[in-house]
């Protein structure tokens, strides 16, 4: 299996010469064969070895029983060992993650730790070519693209994985031939986890119902779905690198370059550009990809579509705009006053007139009225009007629904994004009664009906964007 793996390294580049490898050491049997392999091919890759264990405290005294085992068996090898204790089940408590993301949340940022503290250059993992399948499953199972279906790279950053190519029969053998002794983890062996019940329940009904080979065959597919993923992702960082500009919190692209590109590679930069601004892959999923393709395939000019993230996708003429939410500053309070008839500027640029009418027999037009436009019964209203921004407590009436509401509650279920929501004018009477909502309810008491004289009209006149 030495030799097995030595080509394996050198196939994927994983070590170099006077490398210094953290080795992550549960004390199961895939972690006790990477750290026997790593010791015995030290002096041929002249390597600096360290070990890592750590207890997420999930199983009391066998947790440390384990790693005491760890820490004697790193003392046999002469390898020195980092040993410490995390309190996993506090941190679920607190962040309400899964146990499994928590315990790899915690697990990983205790590598990066110590691979800081002794200067690694490599952390090296124990995953072998069944947790390779396992992985390809359960992505699978989740609706994963092809990066999912491609599994676990042999190296990624500093991270490797040695023990990829070999299978976990391969790597009893390993131990048995070298009578290296292992703990198993008891957690492994119930069926409470998705991993755990594809491992025990999913794959061997599939050896033995459909594929006996079905590990060897899962990695092969995945090897060549990450090669045509490595080349695809190539081409997506090329489009990036010519077509998006950057700005400070920014990414920008033309339209029309965007749609000619074919939708395999649109839809991977939709994912660059979020993970540029965001550092965090885990929000980006099909379904905003697919939010993100719409806006763009629609006539959506001068609109904003809200992202996970808090980030913002904008369309102008013809440019495609990406923000992060630190673009968006929260706009100045504002409060003007509106004479009737008159006309004011919003902070905004956006104009806001008012007129009077005389209401013609067809009133009841005027509820089909555009949502820039509101129509009201001006003898229930108290000149002159006031225009402002939001103020914590506003609540209306909204047209239809015969109760009050907040703004804060309606603009939540009319789905305002919330950079947009201080830039609303807030329209009221003298009395500080709110009379529309502007641009996307009027208030259900100053509305016009068969016993209405004279009308206010107010309109809001979008400014012009056609510079930007």
């Amino acid at each position: 299996m030495i030799e097995f793996v030595k080509g394996y390294i050198a196939a994927h580049k994983l070590l170099n010469n006077k490398d210094t490898v953290l080795i992550a050491v549960s004390g199961g049997p895939d972690s006790i064969a990477l750290l026997h392999v790593l010791w015995s091919l030290k002096r041929e890759y002249n390597l600096e070895l360290h070990a890592a264990h750590l207890n997420h405290m999930f199983r009391g005294d066998e947790a440390r029983a384990d790693a005491d085992f760890v820490r004697a068996f790193c003392q046999e090898l002469k390898i020195p060992c980092t040993i410490a204790e995390e309190d996993v089940p506090a941190f679920i408590a607190k962040t309400s993650m899964s146990a499994e993301e928590a315990a790899r949340h915690i697990r990983y940022r205790f590598f990066a730790k110590i691979s800081s503290e002794i200067r690694a250059t490599k952390i090296a993992l124990g995953h072998h070519a069944d947790d390779q399948a396992e992985t390809i499953l359960l992505n699978l199972l989740r609706g994963s693209g092809m990066k999912g279906l491609a599994g676990m790279k042999a190296k990624r950053g500093p991270y490797i994985r040695p023990l990829l190519g070999v299978t976990r029969a391969q790597i009893e053998q390993y131990l048995k031939k070298h009578e290296l002794p292992s703990r198993v983890d008891s957690t492994n062996l119930e069926p409470i986890y998705t991993r755990n019940q594809i491992r025990l329940e999913l794959i061997p009904l599939l050896k033995e119902k459909y594929n006996p080979n079905l590990a060897n065959n899962l990695n092969q597919m995945a090897e060549i779905l990450r090669v045509e993923d490595d080349f695809i992702e190539k081409i997506t960082k090329e489009a990036f690198k010519a077509h998006v500009k950057v700005d400070v919190n920014e990414l920008s692209i033309s339209r029309k370059v965007l749609l000619e590109l074919p939708l395999a590679i649109r839809r991977r930069l939709f994912r660059l550009m979020f993970q540029t601004l965001t550092k965090n892959k885990s929000d980006m999923t099909f379904k905003t990809v697919i939010m993100m393709e719409k806006f763009v395939n629609g006539e959506n000019y001068n609109k904003n579509l809200g992202l996970p993230q808090e980030l913002v996708l904008k369309s102008k003429p013809g440019i495609i705009i990406l923000s992060n939410p630190k673009s968006f500053a929260k706009p100045k309070d504002f409060s003007i006053v509106l004479e009737v008839p008159g006309c004011i500027t919003l902070p905004n640029k956006d104009k806001l007139s008012a007129q009077i009418l005389l209401k013609p027999e067809s009133w009841q037009n005027y509820k089909k009225a555009a949502v820039s436009e509101a129509y009201l019964d001006l003898d229930l209203v108290k000149t002159p009007l006031k225009i402002r921004s939001r103020k914590p407590g506003d609540s209306f009436y909204p047209l239809g629904l015969k109760r009050k509401k907040k703004v804060k509650d309606f603009f939540i279920d009319q789905k305002v994004p919330w950079f947009l929501r201080d830039s609303v004018p807030i329209v009221t009477d003298a009395t500080d009664r709110i009379l529309w909502v502007g641009g996307y309810r009027v208030d259900d008491r100053f509305k016009i009906s068969s016993f209405t004289k004279r009308v206010l009209h107010l309109a809001i006149e979008k400014a012009d964007d056609s510079s930007v």
